[in-house]
């Protein structure tokens, strides 16, 4: 009897997860035996949406704890081949590993600074990239410190730094947009710029980064400061990965699926690198942990019945909201792509510490409570 190929899951961040999840329980609920296997680069899942925060160190949580139960394969290495006219992927161990379904979850990265002096950057764009620029800190407690990029991430960044470094240091928010939270539309801009403010953060608007040293950046306007902390936020591009599959791609690098979130036949793709359509205004999928999560579910449910021969479910997200971290000053949550602010303060800022600390986190405990859970979210 010939072996069942795996239906494979590229990335292991939560569209990834959440594709093994979505797989696992398809074939449980149809009591198929199928192999499912995730290739990631470790067996941790980076809290990525935390990434602002202090105590870097502890925001991973292991994979094996959630996806061990269910009996999901995770394989430690890198995926840098995709031959879709045989079916198989190639590691950078030099193996070739065959296919029933893909599922490409290979998540994002911040986009380069083109400039002169980008070695001297720091990102919260990865667990390691986080570690590092908080030991900088602990080794650097003065002086001033510089955000590139005032969209979501740098503005909680920013607002979080206030509160981990205290009064006594100069804090820099810039943009080359003309607006804090460009992205995030004017309703929450008011409550974000007295936050700012509030915290004694500069803000320069409608400036570019020319080159960073050692000690010191320059702005395009010839303006100077003196510091050894840089970090970059200037937006997510979509994984390189995308470009081994031969299909259109938008301008974020994320590949076009269609309802399914099918890319190809045999290749499904979620999270930050699809393109993907959430309701029926046409509004599509953010590089968020939001998105990332029931995209991934659907995309290995999708596998899992391709694998199997059973209809394809359709991929829909009808309600969006964001909740953005302000520090001290509390947060902002707001509601619907219009982004209406419905809660501020306190009372957000509890919310926010829910979602950050109870809701994005993987399940865990026996098969049957795993499944239960996922099956909670379909």
């Amino acid at each position: 009897m010939k072996t069942q190929e795996p239906i494979i899951i590229v990335g292991g961040g939560f569209a990834g997860l959440w594709a093994a999840l979505g797989a696992a329980h398809e074939l449980s609920c149809g009591d198929v035996d199928r192999p499912v296997c995730l290739y990631s680069l470790d067996h941790y899942l980076t809290i990525r949406p935390r990434l602002y925060e202090a105590n870097a160190r502890e925001l991973r949580v292991d994979l094996r704890h959630t996806l061990d139960p269910l009996g999901v394969m995770i394989a430690e290495d890198r995926v840098v081949g995709i031959d879709r006219a045989h079916s198989s992927i190639e590691t950078e161990s030099g193996k070739r590993h065959q296919f029933d379904q893909l599922v490409l979850a290979c998540g994002s990265q911040v986009r380069n600074l083109a400039i002169n002096g980008s070695e001297h950057l720091f990102d919260i764009d990865t667990w390691s990239g986080a570690v590092r620029l908080e030991d900088h800190l602990h080794a650097n407690p003065a002086g001033t410190v510089v955000v590139i990029g005032a969209g979501f991430t740098g503005i909680e960044l920013a607002l979080e730094l206030r509160s981990r470094l205290g009064p006594a240091t100069d804090i820099i928010l810039t943009d080359q947009a003309g607006v804090v939270g460009p992205e995030l539309g004017a309703g929450p801009r008011p409550v974000i710029e007295a936050a700012l403010a509030e915290a004694n953060i500069e803000v320069k608007l409608g400036v570019q980064v020319d080159r960073v040293e050692e000690q010191r950046l320059y702005f395009d306007t010839g303006e100077i400061v003196e510091t050894v902390t840089v970090v970059n936020n200037t937006g997510l591009v979509s994984s390189p990965l995308t470009a081994l599959i031969h299909a259109p791609r938008d301008s974020l690098g994320r590949l076009l699926v269609d309802d399914n979130l099918n890319v190809v036949p045999g290749v499904f793709a979620c999270g930050d690198v699809a393109c993907a359509v959430t309701d029926e205004s046409g509004h599509r999928a953010l590089m968020s942990c939001q998105h990332a999560m029931p995209m991934g579910r659907t995309a290995g449910v999708n596998a899992a019945r391709a694998a199997i021969g059973k209809p394809l479910e359709p991929y829909r997200q009808e309600r969006y909201v964001t909740c953005l971290d302000l520090g001290a000053q509390g947060a902002v949550y707001s509601e619907g792509w219009d982004r209406e602010v419905k809660m501020t303060g306190d009372d957000a800022k509890n919310l926010k510490r829910t979602i950050n600390t109870q809701w994005i986190y993987p399940p865990a405990g026996s098969r049957e409570e795993i499944l239960e859970v996922v099956a909670s979210l379909s």
